[in-house]
């Protein structure tokens, strides 16, 4: 296990350098990521005897450190009964052994604890309670008892903060140490506070980001368990900041649920995680990291290596109707608006599939939402599905830095009114923006009535700069001729989209024989009668891959480009700056920081240079007057102009690991500065996103 740990850290160092394209294997890693039981050179807890220690806490201390398991069990105690521990630090001073059995896999795939079967309806109990249905309250049931119903059966953990009323809102630092043994609940529940709609809102537009209480997670990770939830937090309002998983979580039984490797639902920002494990549920969204992003949040310099997959099986009631989709990435299942993910690798196999069907099992059912309608399998290498459908009502969500290396497939060859929608970075949306971003995985979208369709960088829409896929793209379906289903196949878009800078090198392909399959190098179809997705620029694919750009219109079409072409410096330099040549392969993205500010000038340049599109979705920055009027207060390097560099340098400040001591301020700006706080980060990401 050391050379794990010294590939992870070295990783971690990679990628904060900005260095981005890691391609990560198994066999680097290590040979089983199923199950991994990590051996600790830390000091080690007594293991967990079920009970809670609340012996060490008093109301006059602000910061407590923890060593037993019993103590860390006194904390979900007091939390649960209440006490949030606003402005208290806990401190992890070993590691905590809840469970110090060997969790494991048979090989007829099989949970096993101790080489015994754990039995199907001990795993099953925890989720099929009806309070789970009372999204505020659901957390209660899975904390009553500690005791499992069985003999030589693991202990089941209390989580930290059960409820909505009952939140952790501290400082939790876990030194580097570990906590083993994790059975079924997450680590802690419910991180901070915002306010909470009546049930599930996935996809709501509105703003969780700045939430009446704060919690922020730091330096832990959770080993040799086995989870039904999110290895961290179910709801982060905060921050979660050098955290991982290795553990499996395994859910097939309830879909109303977010599951990430470490987070469910991410109302804060995640920095520096990584997670191991694979995911295997039924649930709506899954992630490698977090389950969903809701708004306003962050998720930079993470890695997953886990496999993802998703297969709801059960509709579930909302707004008089049912949502029925199900979203998974490498990285976050589903991304609601205005969220920034960069930085950050997926390895992992994601596979999303929708088992649920109508009452009578004629068709599938769907939830419409904004003229929209979700009854699909989503899945992308970075993000299963973005929301938003327009630029000025749900924003704009920003995927940088971003590379995929896994397989990716939507899977919906078992319904009969379900389409398939799958991609190299993002499984589908249309209002995001892709900047810097590659796939190496084989992508793949499977029906056999409705829609599937591919793409090396996205299944359809989006902006897309300064990208490029290597996998390949297909389609397949069981049905032959006319009855096979339409279907999109392309290099870096499926269907649709505004492409500036790309290539594609990766081959094309559909085993579809219908009239209506539309595949190309570039892109599988632009639909020319719509407003926006109507343009590409500077957008190349190999002539190998297949035999047009783009199946339509003529006016799109661009030959394809020979292997030494491609593979020249001035195919490199025609890109621009984002690309290095490098001899006798394709050129290959430059590491550098992303630049928040390129970004949205593209998109806002593409608006521009398109008549079609009213003025009233350009310059939407209703903060502008706001951080000009303040004296350039948000200028944090004092370079004349406020950039995405402040933003980076805002962070540390609020993260405590650089002080305003490090900056040439004036005493009054320094005062003002110090008491900044998480409303000041979301007012500058805004400007900056042009929102």
């Amino acid at each position: 296990m050391k050379n794990i740990r010294k590939t992870v850290a070295l990783l971690t160092a990679l990628s904060m350098l900005g260095t981005f394209s890691v391609s990560i294997s198994a066999d680097e890693i290590g040979s089983n990521l199923t199950i991994q039981n990590v051996i600790s050179e830390n000091e080690v807890s007594d293991v967990w005897d079920g009970s809670a220690d609340t012996s060490w806490y008093n109301d006059t201390d602000t910061e407590f450190t923890l060593t037993t398991a019993e103590q860390l069990s006194g904390l979900a105690k007091l939390v649960n009964e209440g006490n949030n521990f606003e402005g208290k630090t806990i401190n992890l001073g070993s590691d905590i052994v809840l469970n110090d059995g060997i969790f494991s896999k048979s090989s007829d795939g099989v949970y096993q604890y101790n080489g015994v079967d754990i039995p199907e309806d001990e795993m099953q109990n925890y989720w099929t309670n009806s309070d789970y249905y009372e999204r505020n309250t659901y957390m209660k049931y899975l904390t009553d008892s500690a005791t499992s119903v069985y003999e030589n059966m693991p202990k089941v953990w209390t989580t930290i903060g059960c409820d909505a009323n009952n939140f952790f809102a501290g400082t939790f630092n876990g030194n580097n140490y570990t906590v083993s043994g994790l059975y079924q609940n997450s680590l802690f529940g419910f991180v901070g506070y915002t306010g909470y709609p009546e049930g599930c809102f996935a996809l709501t537009t509105e703003d969780f980001s700045n939430s009446d209480y704060v919690g922020n997670i730091s330096n832990v990770g959770v080993v040799n368990g086995l989870l039904s939830t999110p290895a961290i937090a179910y709801k982060l309002c905060g921050t979660l900041t050098n955290c991982y998983n290795t553990n499996d979580i395994y859910n097939p039984y309830i879909s109303l649920s977010f599951i990430g490797g470490l987070v469910g639902e991410n109302c804060g920002s995640i920095y520096d995680c990584y997670n191991t494990g694979n995911i295997d549920t039924s649930s709506v969204f899954n992630g490698g990291i977090n389950g969903v992003s809701y708004s306003n949040t962050i998720v930079d310099n993470c890695y997953n290596i886990g496999n993802v997959s998703g297969k709801i099986n059960q509709g579930i009631q909302i707004l008089d109707d049912f949502l029925v989709v199900t979203a998974n990435g490498g990285i976050t299942g589903y991304a609601s608006h205005d969220n920034i993910i960069t930085n950050c690798t997926n390895s992992g196999e994601i596979f999303s599939r929708n088992d649920y069907l109508s009452d009578d099992n004629s068709g599938n059912k769907s939830f419409t939402f904004n003229d929209y309608s979700f009854n699909s399998p989503c899945a992308g290498g970075i993000v299963g599905a973005c929301g938003g459908n327009n630029w000025t009502q749900n924003g704009l969500n920003i995927i940088a830095n971003c590379c995929n290396n896994g397989n990716v497939t939507a899977d919906a060859l078992e319904n009969n009114n379900s389409s398939a929608w799958s991609g190299g970075i993002v499984g589908i949306g249309a209002y995001c923006a892709i900047d810097s971003c590659y796939n190496t995985g084989n992508i793949s979208a499977m029906s056999n009535i409705k829609n599937m369709t591919s793409g090396g960088i996205i299944s359809y829409g989006g902006f897309i700069t300064n990208s490029y896929n290597t996998g390949s793209i297909s389609t397949y379906t069981e049905q032959s001729g006319e009855d096979c289903p339409t279907t999109y196949v392309g290099g870096i878009t499926g269907y649709d989209g505004a492409l500036k800078n790309c290539y594609n090198v990766g081959e094309v392909s559909t085993n579809s024989t219908s009239t209506d399959a539309y595949l190309g190098g570039v892109s599988g179809r632009y639909d020319v009668n719509e407003d926006i997705w109507i343009n590409f620029q500077n957008s190349y694919y190999l002539d190998t891959t297949y035999s047009t750009s783009v199946s339509n219109p003529d006016e799109w079409n661009v030959d394809g480009s020979t292997f030494d072409t491609m593979t020249s410096q001035e195919f490199a330099t025609s890109l621009g700056d984002a690309f290095t040549y490098v001899e006798g392969n394709y050129p290959s993205l430059v590491a550098q920081d992303v630049n928040i500010d390129n970004i949205v000038a593209n998109v806002n340049t593409y608006y521009e240079n398109n008549d079609d599109i009213s003025d009233e979705t350009i310059d939407t920055n209703e903060n502008d007057e706001t951080i000009l009027d303040e004296e350039n207060l948000y200028d944090m390097n004092n370079d004349g102009s406020i950039n995405s560099s402040d933003l980076l340098l805002l962070k540390k400040v609020l993260l405590g690991t650089i002080d305003t001591e490090s900056f040439n301020f004036t005493l009054s700006k320094k005062d003002v500065v110090n008491n900044f706080n998480s409303s000041n980060l979301l007012k500058l990401k805004k400007y900056l996103l042009g929102l």
